[in-house]
């Protein structure tokens, strides 16, 4: 077991690492000490080609999916590389630990569709009307659209129902929707199971 000073600085060095990752929040990691009579199993760290360069800033948005990559010796553009010893010394055995990340609930943003909803992308030629179709059924479906850019003009079952403007939603029942634009214009919708 850690204690004192080796505990404290293992514990800050943790918090540095994961403040450079952005944004966890509190209880979102779980440190473990272990004893030195247990073995932990050493991961293999692969360097991969791609991504992000030395210069580039951050890059801000939703966070990525991360997993764990399946073992492909086969790959030529990576390399095994050996982390004890990374910073000029390997750490003493006692200071082993284990870091185990949880996941926590996405939060409510402003948007009043969950991810991923579909997506509305209409472009009119020529001035004629653009159309795109979200659902056609035998059932009638309950859907709820959201104009993002532009003008939607919404119609349910070949009856047009309504028309969005930037920021506005509206619920639609129908066994034929349809949303059409005469300016370039975008829009998001999901399906509300009622």
């Amino acid at each position: 077991m850690v204690e004192g000073p080796d505990r404290d600085a293992l514990l800050g060095s943790l918090r540095e690492v994961l403040g450079a990752l952005g944004g966890l929040p509190a209880g979102a990691v779980e440190v473990h000490t272990l004893d030195s009579l247990s073995e932990p199993d050493i991961p293999v760290v692969r360097v991969v080609t791609g991504g992000r360069g030395d210069d580039d800033g951050p890059a801000f948005g939703p966070r990525a999916d991360l997993r764990l990559a399946e073992e492909d010796s086969s790959d030529p553009d990576s390399e095994s590389v050996d982390v004890d010893g990374a910073y000029g010394e390997s750490l003493p055995e006692q200071l082993d630990a284990t870091l185990r990340m949880v996941r926590l609930a996405r939060r409510h943003r402003d948007d009043p569709l969950p991810d991923p909803p579909g997506q509305i992308r209409l472009s009119p030629v020529d001035g004629h009307e653009a159309v795109q179709t979200v659902f056609v059924g035998s059932q009638r479906r309950t859907y709820r659209l959201r104009c993002v850019s532009g003008v939607l003009l919404v119609e349910a079952d070949t009856r047009r129902v309504g028309r969005l403007t930037p920021g506005q939603t509206v619920d639609v029942e129908a066994r034929q929707l349809q949303v059409a634009a005469t300016e370039p214009s975008e829009g998001r919708y999901i399906r509300l199971r009622t």
